[in-house]
């Protein structure tokens, strides 16, 4: 056989470089189209053990999904990184926030009715006036304790 000059080498490097290139993008253009496929199979038809997997993180998220809504009816609710937030608007504000709060308004009213008492007796010409500052910080002491 004779020797092959340059000009032919390359010549022939490119026809084997051409057909190489056209091998990879028929097997990526295949290969591509069957992993689509693949993924199709695998979502559509999973192996067992990862439908089981399945069905439990979804009956999983259905107890979290329960469990968060007895906590918001005790008056509570998860914040940012799961912190336990007391929940003081809406539907299931906390009993004892609640509680506090009537108490505290409660006691503002019977604060101000006695501000308006005690306007009465003293433009009333009370003999209580006398003592209306011991009175008064009385009565409050009762009222706030």
């Amino acid at each position: 056989m004779a020797k092959l000059n340059l000009q032919e080498k390359r010549r022939i490097e490119n026809l084997v470089f051409d057909e190489i290139n056209d091998a990879v993008r028929n097997l990526i253009s295949k290969r591509s189209d069957q992993y689509s496929e693949l993924k199709k199979r695998l979502a559509k038809n999973p192996p067992e053990p990862v439908k089981k997997l399945r069905e439990e993180i979804v009956n999983l998220k259905k107890q979290i999904e329960m469990k968060e809504t007895e906590l918001s009816k005790e008056g509570f609710e998860l914040g940012y990184e799961d912190a336990l937030k007391i929940r003081e608007y809406g539907d299931f504000v906390n009993k004892e926030l609640l509680t506090f709060s009537e108490l505290t308004n409660s006691k503002r009213r019977m604060l101000e009715d006695m501000r308006k008492e005690f306007v009465v007796k003293i433009y009333a010409d009370s003999d209580e006036v006398k003592d209306v500052f011991s009175v008064v910080s009385q009565r409050i002491e009762k009222v706030i304790v």
